[in-house]
């Protein structure tokens, strides 16, 4: 089988990406990778063109800049890598998105489809929803569904957990006013659910309704959270922790829960089988499976773990 090694990230920060190249290059005999597999992100393509400092911050140029190089930036390219900082920008750069990506807003691959048009997928919704569902097959979804934080990754987890049948969700933000204007935009996309908003001071005082949580937030800056979160309370005996910070491997929520008996997916199983997903779409003759895959990567980040 001849593996294509090279291939574009549409993001001007690689920093996300490091951990899954490194261990694609660590781990590539195993993973049956080519070795010299590359991920070059917009800067390095475009280089002197570029002053990436000034598009993180003018939407707009950098709009301008995606269409103006497109053509030459993807007319080689079968697959595409998408990073959260350029995902919106692409969405109105690209002639057709799908109606489940534009509720998300967020992809995080392009592929071609047989007459060459791009297609956008977000792997990391399907992997929120397959791994919940492998997880916890006969979850309650008649209860409450919290979901944490602002931004594409809670759109995610709301998506999840409306596809999963959801009536009530309740989001967990630092400030009622950011909350209830992310509760406006989300009402116009999902019709029949029960939205309220709670800040992070609310949450310990819930009733205990909830059956799912989803944790989109970084302990590492909202520790008073992490605290919050990890009283449990709101949560059901039967019901599911899911966590979106990679590392470490096993944060205090994920600790407290498994130690109350609750079952989890923590962060590096989730992202774990994303990025799974993105390789057999990168490489659609790949044939690693799922629980292989996530065994290696488990080892891989163990070998250097972070605490929270």
């Amino acid at each position: 089988m001849s593996l294509p090694t090279s291939f574009l990230s549409l993001t001007l920060d690689s920093s996300p990406a490091e951990t899954r190249l490194e261990f694609w290059h660590a781990s590539s005999a195993q993973l049956q990778l080519p070795a010299e597999i590359q991920i070059r992100t917009l800067g390095e393509v475009l280089g002197e063109k570029l002053n990436v400092a000034e598009l993180q911050t003018d939407s707009e140029l950098l709009k301008q800049t995606l269409k103006e190089n497109w053509l030459s930036l993807t007319r080689s390219q079968d697959c595409i890598l998408v990073g959260d900082d350029l995902s919106p920008v692409l969405m109105e750069i690209l002639p057709s998105v799908p109606k489940r990506i534009l509720d998300v807003g967020k992809m995080d691959i392009l592929n071609r489809d047989p007459s060459r048009k791009w297609l956008a997928h977000c792997r990391l919704r399907e992997s929120l929803h397959d791994s919940v569902i492998g997880a916890a097959p006969r979850l309650d979804t008649t209860q409450v569904a919290y979901v944490t934080g602002l931004g594409a990754d809670m759109r995610v987890g709301v998506d999840v957990a409306v596809q999963l049948g959801f009536p009530v969700i309740k989001l967990v933000v630092p400030k009622r006013a950011e909350g209830e204007f992310a509760v406006t935009q989300l009402r116009r996309n999902y019709f029949s659910i029960d939205f309220q908003v709670l800040e992070y001071a609310d949450l310990t005082m819930q009733k205990n309704n909830g059956t799912l949580l989803v944790n989109t937030v970084n302990f590492k800056i909202e520790a008073d959270l992490r605290q919050d979160l990890s009283y449990l309370n709101f949560i059901l005996d039967e019901g599911l922790i899911c966590d979106l910070n990679l590392l470490p491997l096993q944060n205090q929520m994920i600790e407290e829960a498994r130690n109350v008996g609750l079952p989890t997916l923590a962060g590096w199983q989730i992202l774990g089988h994303q990025d799974w997903l993105l390789l057999r779409t990168m490489f659609p003759d790949w044939s690693v499976l799922r629980t292989d895959y996530l065994r290696h990567w488990q080892e891989h980040l163990a070998s250097s773990p972070t605490k929270v």
